[in-house]
């Protein structure tokens, strides 16, 4: 994937070990990004880093839960000391939380659903920021969900907390566009393993059906949109939200 100014750019890709953000930290090495790796499985982490390194490119593994306090600060204060300001944070990190309905969820869960999914990006974003503000640029883009805006049963904790990513977003765009940083929203689609983890569970109607009807859109689908919104082509686009596999390739006729 050929995405110009992105060289030589550092960039911090949460939830990376797998699915979307693993793509995301592959391409970003490929555009000749330096990339640090975040996520809780330091052994796929690992395994990432080395292919990078295969590919000629450079990366950092950084074992972290998002949704620590603690862990956040250690990792970046590493990530700073090893390679420098993060020009670019691919906010990925999620967790799809208890797949229930509401009249039976459990406090806890719904709790931990919004520590990772919002507060984890929260953090990212505060432990990068100034950084950024210093440089008077930088590229946050917060992975977010189609489902923010679409009701699915069973799933309100995911859904909500997309949503509430989704206008922290545009919230913290006003608040930082003096500083020449742009901070994106996108709604991604695609068959991951946190898909799979419900599959082979108790999925909700709405899993199985969607399963049961070919829907198949992969990682690698939503990546282009991601980088064109951390890369300098996007400068003059902040406080948006991108749809970023609206036409996944299985819809498109043969």
């Amino acid at each position: 994937m050929s995405v110009e100014g992105l060289a030589g750019r550092v960039a911090a890709v949460t939830g990376a070990s797998r699915g979307i953000g693993r793509a995301c930290a592959l391409a970003l090495a490929d555009a000749g990004a330096t990339v640090a790796a975040l996520g809780r499985s330091a052994a796929a982490l690992d395994g990432l880093v080395a292919e990078i390194g295969q590919r000629g490119g450079r990366a950092l593994a950084l074992t972290a839960d998002v949704s620590d306090v603690a862990a956040v600060e250690t990792a970046f204060a590493k990530l700073a000391t090893e390679l420098g300001p993060v020009e670019v944070l691919i906010n990925n990190a999620a967790t799809l939380g208890p797949p229930e309905e509401l009249v039976l969820a459990d406090p806890a869960a719904w709790f931990a659903t919004y520590r990772t999914n919002v507060l984890g990006c929260m953090l990212c974003a505060q432990a990068v920021l100034p950084g950024m503000i210093e440089q008077r640029r930088g590229k946050i883009v917060n992975v977010s969900s189609g489902a923010a805006l679409a009701p699915i049963a069973g799933y309100s904790a995911y859904s909500s907390s997309k949503a509430a990513l989704l206008h922290l977003s545009v919230c913290l765009a006003e608040e930082v566009k003096r500083y020449g940083i742009n901070v994106n929203a996108v709604g991604v689609w695609g068959h991951t393993a946190m898909w799979d983890d419900q599959l082979a569970n108790q999925p909700m109607p709405a899993v199985e059906q969607a399963h049961s009807s070919g829907w198949r859109p992969t990682p690698e689908e939503n990546v282009s949109a991601i980088l064109f919104l951390a890369s300098p082509a996007a400068d003059h686009v902040t406080g948006q939200y991108l749809a970023t596999n609206s036409l996944p390739d299985y819809l498109r006729q043969a």
